[in-house]
């Protein structure tokens, strides 16, 4: 398959895919800030503290920022286009950014802060399974 798949196995990110195999969403925590630190590098970027762990998450987010991508620029992600890149805010960190891919959502219900939810699903999309399970969100039901 030439489709662009990350390292389950190793690498700093591989807490990150072990956790979304699992149905957990999972990023670092710096222990002295308290703040998330995503994207992990080993030490925080707000405080430059050094003691990272990785911390399981709610998964409740709210939308921040969003592009429809018709085309997809690399042409191995073409199978999976058009989809909604976006960026959410996660509820334990206000200041937090995650980058991701909205699921089962209209381009008609996308606005600034819309509640949103993890959703564990193949990385690929219902056209290409990968057999890697991604951290992607969806509008959040009411009540949830």
């Amino acid at each position: 398959m030439d489709f662009p798949l990350p390292d389950l196995a190793g690498g700093q990110l591989a807490p990150f895919w072990q956790a979304a195999q699992s149905g957990q969403l999972s990023l670092p925590r710096c222990n002295d800030c308290g703040r998330l630190d995503w994207y992990p590098k080993g030490e925080c970027r707000r405080c430059g503290g050094a003691r990272i762990a990785w911390t399981a998450l709610s998964g409740k987010a709210t939308l921040f920022s969003w592009a429809l991508v018709r085309r997809a620029l690399d042409p191995r992600l073409a199978a999976i286009a058009p989809y909604i890149s976006a960026i959410v805010t996660l509820e334990e960190d206000a200041d937090s950014r995650f980058v991701t891919r909205l699921v089962d959502c209209s381009e008609a219900l996308l606005r600034p802060g819309l509640p949103v939810a993890v959703r564990f699903l193949d990385l690929g999309y219902p056209s290409l399974q990968t057999g890697v399970t991604a951290p992607l969100f969806s509008p959040a039901e009411p009540g949830r």
